[in-house]
């Protein structure tokens, strides 16, 4: 029986492997609940981090900070390495072109439009949790303006700090999560997330649910 049959991938690995045509059987479970999500490429599909980055100006400070900022051959595709980097670069662009967050901020409203994931959105109000957290390796400072402006400012955000990004995603994200709520609430609690980066947190909830919304890109969150 395939995921398009309505029925989830066998839970041998603790966790669920679903179509994203089915979605919305599955968040069902979370109604009145807890409802978990990852952001990047699952809430909003797309890299949060990459897609600031590349709204630096001037252009010409990015190409620089890339630079700078290049990792080591035998290190460029370690998830900790991209995640350094990224912090690296997040930090320097906020610190010398401060003026890039306030634009993100601004186009806010069109980039949450553009790339919200509708399936996700729609499931999620025909069988509202209780309480909703979206947990990130991306930055609170870019992520807040998107769910702001796609009208889910009531979501919580647990998203890493400009001034921590580099040793938020070393923590995982069920350490983060163990240290924001509570047992009991992480036992009944459904997480959503295309990404085996976060199986630890897949295999703790209550309902882990793996969906891949489109093809897996390079750079990990």
């Amino acid at each position: 029986m395939s995921p398009r049959d309505g029925i989830a991938a066998p839970m041998s690995k603790g966790f669920l492997e679903v179509d994203p045509h089915d979605i919305a059987i599955h968040l069902a479970a979370a109604e009145g609940s807890v409802l978990l999500l990852d952001f990047d490429d699952t809430l909003w599909l797309r890299n949060s981090t990459v897609e600031f980055l590349k709204s630096t100006r001037p252009a010409i400070l990015m190409s620089a900070l890339r630079r700078l900022f290049k990792p080591a051959k035998r290190a460029r595709y370690s998830s900790d390495a991209v995640h350094d980097r990224n912090w690296r670069l997040v930090f320097s662009v906020v610190a010398l072109s401060p003026w890039t967050l306030w634009r993100w901020r601004k186009t806010a409203p069109h980039k949450a439009a553009r790339h919200m994931n509708p399936a996700l959105l729609t499931a999620m109000r025909k069988a509202p949790p209780k309480r909703i957290i979206v947990v990130s390796f991306g930055y609170s400072a870019v992520i807040r303006p998107l769910l702001d402006a796609a009208g889910l400012g009531h979501v919580e955000l647990i998203a890493a700090p400009l001034w921590d990004g580099a040793r938020w995603s070393k923590r995982g994200k069920r350490q983060i999560m163990e240290d924001a709520v509570p047992a009991d609430q992480l036992d009944i609690a459904t997480f959503v997330t295309d990404d085996l980066m976060d199986e630890d947190l897949l295999k703790r909830v209550g309902t882990g649910v793996l969906c891949k919304w489109h093809a897996p890109r390079r750079h990990p969150r």
